[in-house]
């Protein structure tokens, strides 16, 4: 069945190749109206799940909840559920300076994108 199939689409090549091409602009050209439909927001919670509640309850004490650095931490030795990996690690992490923090004492956006410099706790 598959060697008819691989002969057929051989000794008409040029056909297939056709179609192919044909396919794909159509796809293409059809495409195009997908990015007005697409929403960079989590359109699949529902509006009254606790979750949702949840979030825009979040959002509206701590504004902003979109995250500007993610840092992760490794170490070799060491796991999450040591209180020495934990202790280093939170360590290293530090609230905003003064200047970045609103006058409720949350965080503000940044004007520029922020720079970060991530390390690996080293062992204790």
């Amino acid at each position: 069945m598959f060697e008819a199939w691989g002969r057929a689409l051989y000794t008409r090549r040029r056909l297939t190749l056709g179609i192919a091409l044909v396919l794909v602009a159509f796809a293409a050209v059809w495409g195009t109206g997908v990015f007005g439909k697409l929403s960079a927001g989590n359109s699949f919670t529902p509006p009254a799940s606790q979750s949702q509640r949840e979030a825009d309850q979040a959002s509206q004490e701590f504004g902003r909840n979109d995250a500007d650095v993610v840092v992760l931490y490794r170490n070799a030795t060491r796991t999450v559920g040591d209180p020495a990996y934990r202790q280093a690690a939170s360590s290293r992490s530090t609230p905003p300076p003064r200047s970045r923090r609103s006058s409720q004492g949350h965080e503000r956006p940044p004007s520029s994108p922020p720079t970060c410099t991530a390390s690996t706790p080293s062992p204790a």
